[in-house]
């Protein structure tokens, strides 16, 4: 809520004219912490990040490159692409490092993941920073900490001018308790679903359901995989197959559980996938498909054939790939053998 309240007070800033090339290149002032302070304060974890940030350092991707495993870092984050060059459209983020390429965009609480960045790519980290992704200079801190104090005294205000009549109050006070009980509700409901000790761990053995566009008709619609990372606070998982890293985390309640003996990384073929998931090329769920799909995936696949035979020797690209041919390959080729996994 802070962050949206902080862009609605940046548009009407006095310095909105400022860009942070512009105050990019201006010195970084000596003081030993770039923001003022009278001692009574909260600070946020941006804040105490870029207090703690050395005088000489400049968030680049030389920077990121050299950051290790759960390091973070606070930078200027730009949430209007329209207007790239104003400082009104970025805001305090932090990011922090969670894999060789990987990286997560947090809120400047540090509680929240906004977003997912990756080095490589047109979109991802590698490229945006510089341009979306920019070193938290001393004049973006102080732009910044003007915005807080706005806040402040306009949360104040509010409090002083408006009164909230008897009726008012017993109505909110009525809508709190209603929207307490259907929240309550709402959550017995899903754990007598899925179960009250449904909260997923590291290392637990899951089932990730695939989407009808994601798969081919024959294939199974599930992927098999292992939890790799947990965040409590969200409740959401991360999971890694045999062939990569997912990119997406899910929900506790989207995973199906693997119970009794069939829970067991070894049993499943595993054991490397959660040793080095970290190494892991990450992917997307139709990807994952894909390289598990008995036909190639969804749509034409990348191995067809066009044999008139039988298709049961090394000759069959399809046999010899150990996938069987599917309506992509030859037509009316009835002699065909290698169209059902049981033949």
């Amino acid at each position: 809520m802070l962050l949206s309240v902080l862009l609605n007070y940046s548009t009407a800033a006095t310095d909105n004219n400022l860009t942070l090339d512009d105050l990019g290149m201006r010195e970084h002032e000596q003081d030993s912490t770039p923001f003022k302070t009278t001692g009574d304060e909260d600070f946020t974890a941006w804040q105490v990040l870029r207090s703690e940030l050395s005088e000489v350092a400049i968030v680049d991707c030389a920077y990121l490159q050299g950051m290790k495993l759960k390091d973070k870092v606070p930078i200027a984050y730009c949430t209007d692409e329209r207007n790239i060059h104003k400082i009104h459209s970025f805001i305090p983020a932090i990011l922090v490092r969670v894999g060789k390429k990987q990286w997560e965009l947090m809120d400047e609480n540090d509680d929240n993941i906004k977003e997912q960045l990756e080095w490589d790519g047109d979109h991802d980290i590698g490229n945006m920073v510089g341009m979306y992704i920019k070193h938290a200079d001393q004049e973006f801190c102080e732009y910044f900490q003007s915005l807080t104090l706005q806040l402040n005294k306009a949360v104040a205000a509010n409090d002083d001018t408006n009164e909230v009549t008897p009726r008012r109050r017993e109505l909110r006070k009525r809508a709190h308790v209603s929207m307490t009980k259907a929240a309550t509700s709402m959550k017995k409901r899903v754990l007598e679903r899925v179960g009250e000790d449904k909260v997923c761990e590291v290392g637990e053995v899951v089932h990730v359901p695939l989407k009808d566009m994601d798969k081919a008709k024959v294939d199974t619609g599930n992927l098999t995989g292992v939890i790799v990372q947990v965040d409590k606070t969200c409740s959401q998982a991360r999971v890694a197959v045999k062939t990569g890293l997912l990119k997406s985390w899910y929900v506790y309640h989207r995973l199906g559980r693997i119970t009794g003996s069939g829970n067991d990384v070894e049993l499943n073929g595993l054991s490397e996938t959660m040793a080095n998931w970290k190494t892991l090329k990450v992917i997307t769920e139709r990807e994952a498909a894909q390289n598990e799909s008995m036909v190639g995936g969804q749509g034409k696949g990348d191995v067809t054939c066009n044999c008139k035979g039988a298709c049961n020797t090394n000759q069959c690209s399809c046999k010899k790939a150990g996938r069987i041919c599917s309506l992509a390959c030859h037509r009316n080729n009835f002699k065909c053998v290698n169209h059902d996994r049981g033949d």
